[in-house]
């Protein structure tokens, strides 16, 4: 429950633009209803933490359908350069995860889905649920907590300092002093959450993918490095800390992070393919057909992966043979693929010289 021992600061009132997707704008009146939702969220947040959600522009949206939750919160834009802005994107139901929305700590861009089939009350708490994201507060063990979604129930004593501490974030550069971030850590330690709900996590392993994709493999390697420390049983978190490193041409520190994939999740075939490509450009020949055979033999119908392990197995003097059926396999699967042919050529002229 709310903590009452803290006096309510100042205001501070943070701008919203909301872009509305197709889905959402069915309903009847959507502009009204935005407004009303945020006109009942800031009641919640005003009482607690004198913050008020004003509404500065409602605009239609219509983001690509096939793209990710994450390419669309990506394409919000809005952020007005005094740091106190964000862009909410309303999307229709969500017919699959049952996701409230998506939202990242520090990053004024989040998506929050319409539940048509719910009352106003549960829309409310779901859109104050995903705007205390953005405070640093994480899901919690509480099941009587706004950060449920249940209607009529309040911050929980975590979620509330989270936001307290916080709530003079600069939407702008996303960033919080170093004292707020070892008192927010420490707050977060005494959660029940686990360590991929640490709103450092969070922010680390988002900001840094999203700096990857858009070709800034150097600084997503510092975000997405502190995100695998910080989480470092999570698969996802080094997953995309050898991509960076892939992409830097940083080989044995990719297989690094690939092998420790594999140690969490020994049937990731990407991991594995990754594995093998790193340490096949850092001349690491045996390992690295290992793991590209392994790779295949989890994913027998995929040309390409059939490809990759009979070119590391072509590598390997004593090899031949393997190498061949897998080559061969790649050519049924993918008739048209002239770079297999290529080496397949090779590799039995290779196994004929040496039968002679």
């Amino acid at each position: 429950m709310l903590c009452s021992c803290h006096p309510t600061p100042p205001l501070r009132v943070i701008h919203v633009r909301v872009l509305a997707g197709p889905e959402f704008r069915r309903r009847a009146g959507w502009r009204d209803l935005v407004t009303s939702r945020l006109r009942a969220v800031t009641k919640m947040y005003d009482r607690a933490f004198g913050i008020r959600w004003e509404p500065i522009a409602i605009d239609e949206w219509n983001p690509d359908p096939p793209s990710t939750m994450e390419q669309k919160r990506r394409d919000l834009s809005g952020n007005r350069p005094d740091g106190d802005s964000i862009a909410l994107g309303m999307l229709g139901p969500d017919r699959t995860s049952g996701a409230l929305g998506l939202a990242v700590p520090f990053d004024p861009r989040l998506l929050v889905f319409d539940s048509p089939d719910r009352d106003e009350a549960w829309n409310e708490a779901a859109l104050a649920h995903e705007l205390a994201h953005l405070f640093g507060a994480w899901h919690s063990s509480d099941p009587a907590s706004l950060l449920h979604a249940k209607p009529g129930a309040a911050f929980d004593r975590q979620a509330t300092e989270a936001i307290r501490l916080t709530r003079s974030v600069d939407f702008r550069t996303r960033e919080i002093g170093p004292e707020t971030v070892g008192r927010l850590t420490k707050l977060w330690l005494s959660s029940k959450s686990d360590k991929t709900s640490n709103p450092f996590y969070a922010y680390s392993i988002a900001v840094g993918n999203e700096l990857l994709d858009t070709g800034h493999p150097s600084e997503a390697a510092k975000q997405l490095s502190l995100a695998a420390e910080l989480a470092p049983d999570d698969s996802n978190a080094h997953y995309a800390l050898g991509a960076a490193y892939l992409a830097l041409r940083r080989f044995q520190e990719a297989a690094a992070e690939f092998r420790t994939v594999t140690r969490i999740d020994p049937h990731s075939v990407a991991a594995l393919t990754n594995l093998g490509g790193a340490l096949l450009e850092s001349g690491v020949t045996m390992e690295a057909a290992t793991a590209l055979e392994k790779a295949a033999e989890l994913s027998p119908n995929d040309a390409t992966v059939q490809a990759n392990a009979g070119v590391a197995l072509a590598r390997l003097p004593d090899r031949g043979g393997e190498a061949i059926a897998h080559l061969r396999e790649a050519l049924r699967l993918d008739p048209d693929r002239k770079d297999v042919r290529k080496v397949l050529d090779s590799a039995l002229a290779r196994q004929r010289a040496v039968n002679k």
